[in-house]
Formats: structure tokens, C-alpha cells, sequence
């Protein structure tokens, strides 16, 4: 996530929370349009969302407590919509750069799978078994895992396959994580998930459950699955190298 606010900057977050308050029925309807017509998936929308309050609200809040913005209603209204436009914009372009990098199963030799063995997986699986699971990985995912892990070449970094790919940083990490998590699950699971983490990962990055679906199969609350899957997300992402 982009530093936008000075660690020497406190953040007043009761003033940014009065500013979503006042305007977040607006801006949840603009993520739910978003999400509805398409030009974004569901929990994408509500990524960006909470992305635009976590990054932006709190620069914006700073300007009204200094004066330079006196009515920011409209003000940030616009700025979420460029947000949004934004997140479409690199949704798009990660979607189209992704389709480009296409791993088939069983076509590379495999390096120590070192996070694996020490991040993932409970156990020591042996190359071929980590091999025989990365092929298992949903083809939209096999790509930045096997180049992060190593399945070609060295592992790369972050910033190597995002340069490699044509992705944003943000898009890299996080499908990054959800490979991991995909990898660790076709591995028996991972120590770092909580039961009900995993079966929503589960449904979700290896059966392709939207999270509504996920939380409707496992008898919880839409807000509860996605909840689960933040945290799983959140778990994982400790793990990686930068």
C-alpha cells in the first residue's frame, strides 16, 4: 500500500471517520455500481473502497483541518471516482498482462522451494511434491507463484516480477498471496490459517466461489467470509520477501 501519510503526520483518524460517515452510502453505492456492471469483481469494489479510506481520506481530512477545503463533500466524491477509475484501469491492464505468462504444468525444473518448506507447509515436502502442487494451482495464480518461488530460474522479488509481468506492485503482492495461499492449501493446509480462513480460501481460490457463494455454502454471513479472507490474505502476506 502507498505511504501517503507522514509517519511525522499523526493521522486524526475520528476526523477521517466523520468524513466517511458523512459520505459512505455515496461512496458505497459507486463501488457497488462498479462491481455490478462489471468493470470490477465484488470483492475488488470493496478493496478499492477501503484502499481509498485507509490512503486517501486521511490526506484529504488533513486539508479540511488546515481550511484548504472548506466544503469537501464534492471534492471527495470526485476523488473516489478517480480512484475507482483508476482500480479499473489496473484491473484491466493486470488481467490482460497476466494472460501473457502461462505456466504448464510440469514445464520447469524446481529450485529448494525454501518459503514453502518454512512459511506454507507444516511439513517438508519433497520437490516433486511441491512441483506436482504448483501444478494444481489455478492457472491465473500458476504464473507469479512458480516465478516467486522459483519454479524458473531464481525466486524473483516483488519488485523483479512486477517489472517482469507489467504489473502494478499492489496487483503483484497480492496475487502473490493468494498463490501462496492456493499453494498451501494443495499442500494439506498452512499453519497460519484458522479453520474457517481455509475453507474460504478454499472455495474461493481453488473452486472459484464468488465470497457471497463461500459464506452461503458454510452457513455465515457475506461480511463474515470476507472478513475470513482479509485475515487469511493478511497471514500470508507476513511471509513475503519484498
Amino acid at each position: 500500500m502507498k505511504q501517503l501519510v507522514s509517519e511525522s503526520e499523526p493521522v486524526d483518524w475520528r476526523a477521517v471517520r466523520r468524513l466517511y460517515e458523512q459520505l459512505a452510502p455515496q461512496l458505497r453505492r459507486m463501488a457497488f455500481l462498479a462491481s455490478r456492471g462489471g468493470a470490477l469483481p465484488p470483492d475488488e469494489a470493496a478493496d478499492v473502497l477501503q484502499d481509498f479510506v485507509l490512503e486517501r481520506l486521511p490526506v484529504i481530512a488533513r486539508r479540511v483541518a488546515d481550511g484548504q477545503l472548506r466544503k469537501p463533500e464534492s471534492y471527495i466524491r470526485q476523488a473516489f471516482r478517480n480512484f475507482v477509475f483508476d482500480a479499473i484501469r489496473r484491473q484491466q491492464r493486470d488481467k490482460k498482462a497476466l494472460e501473457q505468462f502461462k505456466v504448464e504444468p510440469g514445464a520447469a525444473a524446481w529450485t529448494e522451494p525454501e518459503l514453502c518448506r518454512k512459511e506454507v507447509h507444516r511439513g517438508r515436502p519433497s520437490r516433486e511434491t511441491v512441483a506436482e502442487a504448483v501444478d494444481q494451482v489455478p492457472e491465473s495464480l500458476r504464473a507469479v507463484v512458480s516465478a516467486y518461488i522459483g519454479m524458473v530460474g531464481a525466486p524473483r522479488s516483488l519488485r523483479e516480477m512486477a517489472n517482469e509481468f507489467g504489473l502494478t506492485r499492489y496487483a503483484t503482492r497480492k496475487a502473490v498471496v493468494d498463490g501462496l495461499i492456493a499453494l498451501a492449501l494443495q499442500l494439506g493446509g498452512s499453519k497460519r490459517l484458522s479453520d474457517m480462513e481455509t475453507q474460504i480460501c478454499r472455495l474461493v481460490l481453488l473452486e472459484g466461489f464468488s465470497v457471497q457463494q463461500a459464506g452461503r455454502e458454510l452457513g455465515t454471513t457475506t461480511h463474515q467470509a470476507r472478513t475470513a479472507l482479509a485475515r487469511a490474505r493478511s497471514s500470508m502476506a507476513t511471509a513475503l520477501r519484498a
